[in-house]
This record gives structure tokens, C-alpha cells and sequence, in this order.
């Protein structure tokens, strides 16, 4: 192989390997490019992002992200009846169920509920302020998604508070006068007395039937073998319209008008 025409500094730039010349770098091509400009993240969609745009992991505190994981906290339970509906439904109808032949177990769920969701809320407000505190400003932002699972929680209950406190003085008054039923006049006068009154009121109606004597006497009287019999009955009554018929029956004193009705519709 011919040299001639070759300088010293092409024969440095080539190394001879066999029969073939390959070029031997002295530098590194890369050394110019910012490395730094490598170091990017992809989102879960595909997408590449600066982590720089990434509110919820720029090591900064952004109300908008905060508020964004409250309002997810508020749908999460709703999300996970959607994704799991027989066992949502199977939860909600053994609840209802053991309402409907224990009454007084309604208003303990509904302070139960209440008192898990204001638990929530003080445990994701703690964490956001101990985080914001030790400048973990992400993970105080996700402190708001347990507010909001508290918030809709405590929320839900707080509407059920006035039909909670209308069962739970239904209760007392069966243990009062030591019966299995109540009268729809009597059912009437107490709806009438829970409306007028405050939800403060209405609280301590519900917080009654757990924490007085007088509560839990009536709450456990509605265990006892008449009680749910006399539930069975009116769970009987109900799903055959006899239920309807008897308080029609009461408060007109027709006896049986829905029926006598339909003969003559149908005659």
C-alpha cells in the first residue's frame, strides 16, 4: 500500500486493522452535547415532558395541583363502586337490609361514617401541614386527596343526619312505651319535630343512641326477638302493599281503599 500523499496527521487519524482502515477518534464526537438535555421523563401517556412541567413532582407547593387531588379524593369512592359493583352493591344492600330490621343501626352509621370522614380530613390536613413543614411540598400536595375522601364522607353524612334522627327517636319512643310498632300519628309528629329542628340537634339525636344510656337501652331493645319479628312483618307488609293499605286504613279510616278502588276500576 502507496503512502505518498498522506501527512503525518492523516496517519495518526487512521488505524490499519487487517486490510481495513477504520478512523480512530481522539475525541469523543458527544463531548459538545449537553448531557443534560438527555435527562427528560415520559408520562404515563406516552408523552415526554420536562419534569419540570410536572407540578406534582417540581419540589414546589401548586394550589392548583393540590386542588385537582381534592377533588379526585371526592370521586375516589365513587370510582371504586364503579370498578367493583357487586361488592359496592353487596355492601350497601347488607347495610340497608340491617337497617330495615334494626332501624337504630341506621343513625350509628351515619355518626360511624361521620366520624371516619372528619378522621380523614385532620389525617390529610396533618400531613399536608407536616409536609409543607419539612418541605416536602409534593407529598403535602397529595395530603389533599385524603381531605377530600374525608370531606365527601363527613358531607354525605351530614345529610343524613335529620332522617338518622327521626329513627333514633322513633327508637326511644318504642322503648318508652315498651312497643314492637309505633302509630303513623306518632311517626308524623316526630318527622314534624326533626324537620323544625337544628342540625346540631339532629346530631345529638344520632351521637344519642351511642353515647347516653337512655340511647343504648333503646338500641339494644330493637335486637330483641319481638322486635325483629315486628321488622319482619312490616318488611312482609311492605314488599305486598299491605303496608300502604294499613296506613290509609289509618289515617282515613277506610278499610282497604286501595283495593275496593281497583274492583271498581276494573269491574
Amino acid at each position: 500500500m502507496s503512502l505518498s500523499g498522506i501527512s503525518k496527521n492523516d496517519i495518526h487519524n487512521i488505524s490499519v486493522v487487517g486490510n481495513k482502515q477504520t478512523p480512530n477518534f481522539t475525541s469523543n464526537p458527544f463531548d459538545n452535547i449537553n448531557k443534560t438535555d438527555f435527562f427528560i421523563k415520559s408520562d404515563t401517556s406516552g408523552n415526554v415532558a420536562s419534569s419540570k412541567n410536572n407540578k406534582s413532582n417540581n419540589g414546589k407547593f401548586d394550589a392548583s395541583e393540590a386542588g385537582k387531588n381534592f377533588v379526585n379524593g371526592m370521586i375516589d369512592p365513587f370510582k371504586a363502586i364503579i370498578k367493583h359493583p357487586v361488592a359496592a352493591l353487596g355492601v350497601i344492600g347488607g347495610t340497608a337490609l340491617a337497617c330495615m330490621f334494626v332501624p337504630a343501626l341506621g343513625p350509628v352509621t351515619v355518626a360511624g361514617f361521620g366520624a371516619l370522614g372528619i378522621f380523614q380530613m385532620g389525617k390529610g390536613v396533618y400531613g399536608a401541614i407536616s409536609n409543607s413543614a419539612n418541605g416536602n411540598y409534593d407529598a403535602a400536595e397529595k395530603s389533599f386527596n385524603r381531605i377530600g375522601e374525608g370531606f365527601i364522607g363527613t358531607l354525605l353524612s351530614f345529610f343524613g343526619l335529620k332522617q338518622g334522627a327521626k329513627i333514633a327517636r322513633e327508637a326511644k319512643l318504642m322503648k318508652e312505651t315498651n312497643t314492637t310498632l309505633i302509630s303513623e300519628a306518632d311517626k308524623a309528629a316526630i318527622a314534624d319535630e326533626v324537620k323544625n329542628a337544628s342540625r346540631i340537634n339532629a346530631l345529638k339525636d344520632n351521637l344519642s343512641l351511642i353515647f347516653s344510656k337512655d340511647g343504648l337501652k333503646s338500641t339494644f331493645a330493637q335486637f330483641k326477638p319481638a322486635m325483629l319479628k315486628a321488622r319482619l312483618g312490616e318488611f312482609r307488609d311492605l314488599i305486598t302493599f299491605k303496608k300502604f293499605e294499613k296506613e290509609v286504613e289509618e289515617v282515613t279510616g277506610r278499610k282497604y281503599l286501595l283495593r275496593s278502588e281497583k274492583a271498581e276500576r276494573f269491574k
